[in-house]
Formats: structure tokens, sequence, C-alpha cells
């Protein structure tokens, strides 16, 4: 049996600017974004294996594999207004988590029917599943106008799988 553990993340920093042009080509605005970005990785995986020969000869095998994986992030952006009018939303910030969940587990069976025959066989099942969920806030520049989005996803894809050969 094997397994194993990681935390991984990491701290971005950025200094975003942006003119803001009319029609004419004159600027109207320039502006600068701080940017901080954060965010933390953790999985794991463990995968078991069992090898059983019976008093017949016949072999049993088993093997799972079992992997979690887990994703967050944070970040912000604060404006700074150097000539003209600040942007509309001068300050956000967001947060994403994301889980992801694989599982696949099979038995196989041997079995000799003379020295010319075998029977195979095999059944195993898998299951998949991702959640995320991402928040957007947005203060706006004028009071009681500010923005809030989320968007919650999920995905989960299972499966059966036999397989014999004589």
């Amino acid at each position: 049996m094997a397994s194993s553990f990681s935390r991984t993340g990491y701290h971005r920093s950025a200094l975003v600017s942006e003119i803001e042009r009319d029609s004419t080509g004159q600027s109207v605005a320039s502006r600068e974004f701080r940017e901080q970005d954060y965010a933390g990785v953790h999985s794991f995986n463990l995968t078991p294996r069992l090898n059983w020969t019976l008093a017949n000869g016949d072999t049993i095998n088993w093997q799972t594999l079992l992997d979690h994986y887990r994703f967050s992030s944070s970040g912000d952006q604060v404006e700074t207004v150097l000539s003209g009018t600040s942007s509309e939303y001068p300050h956000n910030n967001w947060t994403s988590e994301s889980h992801t969940t694989s599982v696949r587990s099979d038995v196989s069976w041997a079995h000799r029917i003379s020295n010319d025959a075998k029977l195979n066989t095999r059944f195993g099942i898998n299951h998949n599943q991702r959640n995320t969920d991402y928040t957007f806030y947005g203060v706006h520049r004028l009071p009681g106008h500010n923005l809030i989005r989320s968007v919650a996803s999920d995905a989960i894809d299972d499966n059966l799988t036999t397989r014999g050969k004589y």
C-alpha cells in the first residue's frame, strides 16, 4: 500500500497600471491596482492492493485508488487614482474553494479450468466528484451599489465496469 499527503501554496503580489482614453485618444484617467492573491493546495491519496492465491490455484486481486484534492484561494484588488476618476468598482475581493475526490476500485478473479483453458473476470467501480464555490465582492464607487456574485458548481461521474475472458 502506498499513500501520500502534500500541502503547498503561494502568495502573489502585482501592481497593474491602467490608462483610460476617450475616443480621440486623450487620457481621461490613470489608475494603479494593487493585487494580492493567496492560494493553498492540499492533496491526499491512498492505494491499497491485496492479492490472494486460493487452495485450488485461483487468484483474486483487489486494488483501490483514493485521491482527494482541495484548492482554496482568495484575492484582493485596491485601486489608486492617479488622475481622473475611479473605475466603477475600485475595491474588489474574491474567494474560491474547490474539492475533487476520486475513488476507483476493482476486483479480479482468475480460475484455471484446464491446462488449455482459463477464466479471467474483473469488476470495477469508479466515482469522481468535484465541487467548486466562487464569490466575488466589488465595492462600488457610489454607496449602496456594491456587487456580489457567487457561483457554485459540481460534477459527479460514476461508472461500473465488468470484463471477462475465457
